[in-house]
């Protein structure tokens, strides 16, 4: 039953179309987005208007971590190591450069 049925599913598939005839469509898809020269450059021309914006997006993300990373010091700083937790050496918020890569690392 299940063998003649995967024989069957491979037939239908080698008999179907190939799949190289389908990337002719994906070529000629790509033609057309050429063509249309306008759209692409206002599409380009948002794109990199908005990289005006990433450094602010990137400060206020680093605000955003730097708050986090205090208060995870000051409520879970003072956690003791325990060998069958999650926390050791590299994950902990004892110090502030390693409560950020914690942070970062999440």
């Amino acid at each position: 039953g299940c063998v003649s049925a995967m024989k069957l599913l491979n037939n239908a598939q080698e008999n179907f179309i190939n799949v190289g005839f389908l990337r002719l469509f994906r070529a000629a898809r790509l033609i057309k987005l050429l063509r249309q020269g306008y759209t692409i450059r206002i599409l380009l021309w948002t794109f990199v208007q908005s990289f005006k914006a990433l450094p602010y997006v990137c400060l206020l993300i680093a605000m955003l971590f730097f708050i986090y990373a205090i208060i995870g010091m000051q409520v879970f700083g003072n956690m003791k190591f325990d060998p069958d937790s999650a926390l050791n050496r590299h994950n902990n918020f004892q110090t502030f450069f390693g409560a950020l890569l914690l942070l970062f690392r999440c």
